[in-house]
């Protein structure tokens, strides 16, 4: 049985956890400052130990050592943990940046591969935490040339067993790629709110008319400041290539739009939309699929509990309901929100049988 220490115990830390408890024979000691969390844990039964300081684990006995942790926290604890770690150890981190913590691994001694599973939410902390979190998600793997291939082969066999798909890239590929698809989305998130802030003033009419398309393309500001601070921090360099790219963009754009230039602009829209349209999204990402329905319903008593008790009695968990004032990008008026894709395809078929407009 293999004795895994996870250092670091929050959503991430803990959805980890929680699939390494229920699908292999492990036993696991977890690292975390927040006591409850550690508490709770131990009362599921997701973990077998808990500590509360690093210093404090006897690092020589554990077959695998998994960093959850912030990307400067990871390396002051990889540095920390050096001269301890024994030879057939595999030591790793599910940071979202990595060549930073590559470049720290080449000064210690002992066996560490960068991993990066490509997973998120909005929501964070041990209590947030699931067990299928990791499911059909790209776990990427960044090897240092001389990582022995026995231990690659071991860390890929653990992550299939939780479900995950492990990928091999170099660490700037996978920072480049990140920045794109991940990092510079939550700063446009973000800004875009800002934006809208800025036209709010002191009416707050603005904000009330920010439902429908504009909530969803910023719901990923909604994620943990603190996080992301360490992780744009981390990949500064290739957030701003790519942030010179979108600008370029924006003004190629905009320039075009002043020269009321209909041709480039239908072309501007058509291949974004033929490129976003081919994107697949059955697999989890750092920008977290909000699994959603929009159903088109009468204005009238009881039709909200009329529909929650129809889905109930499917078991259909309900993560979240509301109505959508704004209808300018959306079809219908009642938004339903599930944990998953199997609960989303399921309401769908249940709520079209009963002749219920529903849109995706």
């Amino acid at each position: 049985m293999k004795h895994i220490a996870i250092i670091g115990l929050g959503f991430m830390g803990g959805s980890l956890a929680k699939a390494l408890h229920n699908r292999m024979k492990v036993k696991i000691t977890a690292v975390d400052k927040d006591h409850a969390s550690l508490m709770l844990a131990l009362k599921e039964g997701t973990i077998d130990a808990a500590e509360t300081n690093i210093e404090h684990l006897p690092i020589e006995q554990y077959d695998i050592i998994i960093f959850c942790t912030p990307i400067e926290q990871t390396i002051q604890f990889m540095k920390l943990i050096d001269g301890k770690v024994n030879d057939a150890c595999i030591v790793t981190d599910i940071g979202s940046t990595k060549e930073q913590v590559m470049d720290t691994a080449q000064e210690l001694h002992y066996n560490f591969v960068g991993g990066h599973p490509m997973v998120g939410s909005e929501k964070y902390g041990y209590e947030h935490s699931k067990a299928h979190l990791y499911e059909n998600a790209y776990f990427i793997l960044t090897p240092p040339d001389d990582f022995p291939s026995n231990k690659i082969n071991e860390l890929q066999k653990i992550l299939q067993a939780i479900g995950s798909i492990p990928v091999i890239m170099e660490p700037k590929k996978h920072d480049l790629y990140t920045a794109v698809i991940s990092h510079v989305p939550h700063v446009i998130a973000s800004a875009l709110v800002h934006s809208a802030l800025h036209f709010a003033q002191k009416d707050g009419m603005l904000l009330k008319l920010a439902a429908g398309g504009f909530k969803d393309i910023t719901r990923i500001a909604s994620s943990n400041p603190e996080l992301w601070k360490h992780i744009t921090l981390s990949n500064k360099r290739k957030i701003s290539e790519v942030i010179d790219q979108l600008l370029n963009d924006v003004s190629e754009y905009k320039k075009h739009l002043l020269e009321n230039n209909g041709e480039y602009i239908s072309q501007y829209f058509s291949e974004a939309k033929e490129t976003r349209d081919h994107i697949q999204d059955t697999m989890n990402t750092d920008i977290p699929i909000e699994y959603s329905l929009n159903v088109d319903i009468e204005d009238k008593p009881g039709m909200i509990a009329r529909l929650s008790t129809l889905l109930y009695e499917h078991g259909i968990n309900i993560k979240n309901i509301g109505i959508i004032h704004n209808r300018e990008f959306v079809n219908g008026v009642l938004k339903i929100i599930f944990d998953n894709r199997t609960d989303q395809e399921l309401a769908y078929n249940v709520l079209q049988k009963k002749f219920y407009y529903v849109y995706q």
